[in-house]
């Protein structure tokens, strides 16, 4: 992407043009500066003798830095919950009374953590790092955590727990030998076709993540040079 072909939100200041050489390391001094609007841009003068200072708008700043800091958290989240409710649902046909709690924190817990360091590392890191230039790459990614490690994890984690649940309270009757997998798989066949909607919510939701992660990103990419008296006004 070469300068001369840049959108008009990324018009370079008076001070000379904006260079957005390809695959730049984008570093956190970079990307913690505003990411909004500047066109028009602001100036003032912060004394006398000094050359003036860019002034960015506030507005929509938070809100843009926030959500890429915590867009994984928010996908986190709704894996935890999606675990919730899965578990909710084994515990609902192995008829299991016991251990709420002891059941409930790990479906909680191991979703969210699993989830948020996944988008991480497959999403988040590749992009600051510059090694992920491709939009449909990002969103696709983002829609197959947010389904697979956000909704189809918890399932597959919760069919186990409960499962030594039933088995240690002797809730309903389980197969020793020769068909378990056949009774495993007509006891997860309802919860999976119930959870069906949030395996489909959670995978566009992901996907919508990422696809804002990306427009944050080649925002960055069209940043002018660090400066630190800048910087230094801006915080």
């Amino acid at each position: 992407m070469s300068g001369a072909h840049l959108h008009p939100l990324h018009t370079a200041p008076p001070g000379g043009p904006v260079t957005s050489p390809a695959r730049r390391h984008v570093t956190w001094a970079r990307w913690r500066r505003p990411l909004v609007d500047r066109s028009p841009w602001k100036y003032r003068d912060c004394a006398a003798g000094t050359e003036p200072l860019v002034v960015y708008p506030a507005q929509g700043v938070s809100r843009t830095s926030k959500l890429f800091m915590y867009g994984s958290v928010y996908l986190g989240i709704n894996g935890a919950f999606a675990g919730l409710i899965a578990n909710s649902l084994f515990r609902r046909i192995l008829h299991v009374t016991q251990a709420r709690l002891t059941s409930s924190l790990p479906m909680a817990v191991l979703p969210f953590l699993t989830t948020v360091a996944m988008y991480s590392g497959v999403v988040s890191q590749p992009l600051l790092q510059g090694d992920m230039n491709c939009s449909v790459c990002t969103v696709i990614r983002g829609g197959l955590i947010g389904s697979i490690v956000g909704g189809l994890y918890p399932i597959i984690l919760a069919l186990p727990i409960n499962g030594g649940l039933a088995a240690r309270y002797q809730t309903s009757p389980l197969p020793t030998q020769g068909n378990v997998m056949r009774f495993w798989m007509k006891v997860s066949e309802p919860v999976l076709r119930k959870m069906s909607f949030v395996l489909i919510l959670q995978g566009m939701f992901g996907a919508y993540i990422s696809s804002r992660h990306f427009t944050i990103y080649e925002k960055m990419l069209h940043l002018p040079p660090a400066d630190p008296q800048t910087d230094e006004f801006t915080q």
